[in-house]
């Protein structure tokens, strides 16, 4: 062989090769056979919204502040009393942030409901970190819901969030690679077998650890109430909420809460893109989507700015002591994050009404 030409690949070169375009192949099969997760009822959810995706005019999607501030049955019940028969979906999840909302709206949406004419989508501000505390799957990098929403276009979406943000540099890079690892685990389908096998033998159980079950998905359309709940990642908001410190704050929280939403958030560190095609996403499948911002204790800035330089189109924004003062009142609040049954009933009837508006706006 002379020194020009190019040496033939040897045995383990072409060893390695079979075995990369194997594990490519199998991964490709595989991929699309492991089941949404089963996490906080997610997998029930969705196998619900499937079965009667066309009897569904609306689907609210959010963290669980929408899952449990936002009573679909109270909302439609409303509407139908003014003329206008509605049926809706909250899909909210416990510790849904931004991202994995908008690959939730995505899959949603691939389904093709036939009617659905709006997504209410929790104004939640695009992060591109992880926060693995209080065992919140949501958060966590390593849980099958943060495994399964970290498809290729997602995870660009998750890096380019990153990008744009003005976390300090080493924090982005290092929050970076574990959005590389969990997409990883993602198109290799990691620890998937169980599942999968178990799905299509029928043995399978859906892990909604006794918070909530598929009748009561189906007979609250995707609502819970924090009430009734006991285990501790539920429980220890309210014994905090409830202690004589905490009752004290809570006014002078609520009283801030109009003075930091008068203040024009800077939107330079804003992922503008993922917007754009959030909307592009829901005008495609005829949807209309519409930004909620639901009442919390701190000033909503962002949603409110987005909104006035018409990035937001429709912005539902309940945020706001000194409209909606009653929602506010101490009674309405489970714990700091979270409505009572009671402030769930206003809010509801507040969302229909807002509805009813933009029906009427839009026509």
């Amino acid at each position: 062989m002379s020194s020009g030409d190019t040496p033939p690949i040897g045995p383990t070169s072409l060893f390695v090769a079979l075995g990369l375009a194997g594990l490519t192949a199998v991964a490709a099969l595989v991929y699309p056979l492991v089941p949404f997760p089963e996490e906080r009822a997610m997998r029930a959810k969705y196998e619900y919204f499937a079965a009667h995706k066309d009897e569904l005019d609306a689907v609210y999607i959010g963290s669980s502040r929408m899952l449990r501030g936002i009573d679909p049955r109270i909302v439609d019940a409303d509407l139908s009393a003014r003329g206008r028969p509605f049926r809706s979906f909250n899909f909210g999840m416990d510790g849904m942030m931004a991202l994995e909302s908008d690959f939730v709206m995505r899959k949603l949406l691939d389904l093709d409901p036939a009617r659905l004419r709006f997504v209410l989508f929790e104004a939640n501000t695009w992060y591109g970190g992880f926060d693995a505390k209080f065992g919140n799957p949501g958060t966590d990098p390593h849980s099958q819901r943060s495994v399964y929403w970290h498809t290729v276009p997602q995870t660009m979406k998750a890096l380019e969030t990153l990008w744009c943000s003005d976390q300090p540099a080493w924090e982005r890079l290092r929050f970076a690679g574990t959005h590389v690892e969990t997409m990883v685990w993602k198109l290799v389908s990691y620890g998937q077998g169980t599942r999968i096998f178990a799905k299509f033998a029928g043995t399978d159980a859906d892990e909604i650890s006794a918070e909530i079950s598929v009748d009561e998905i189906a007979e609250a359309r995707g609502y819970q109430p924090m009430e009734g709940l006991t285990d501790r990642f539920h429980t220890e908001g309210r014994e905090v909420f409830l202690t004589p410190q905490a009752q004290a704050k809570y006014p002078e929280m609520i009283a801030a809460i109009p003075v930091a939403n008068a203040t024009a958030a800077s939107l330079a560190t804003y992922n503008f893109r993922a917007l754009r095609s959030q909307y592009e996403t829901a005008a495609a499948h005829g949807t209309e989507l519409v930004y909620v911002v639901m009442p919390t204790v701190r000033g909503t800035p962002d949603p409110l700015t987005l909104h006035a330089t018409s990035h937001v189109p429709v912005l539902f924004h309940y945020n706001d002591p000194q409209k909606y003062a009653s929602i506010f009142a101490i009674d309405r609040r489970h714990d700091i994050g979270h409505l009572s049954r009671l402030g769930t009933e206003e809010l509801s009837a507040l969302i229909a009404s807002s509805l009813a508006d933009e029906m009427e706006r839009s026509q």
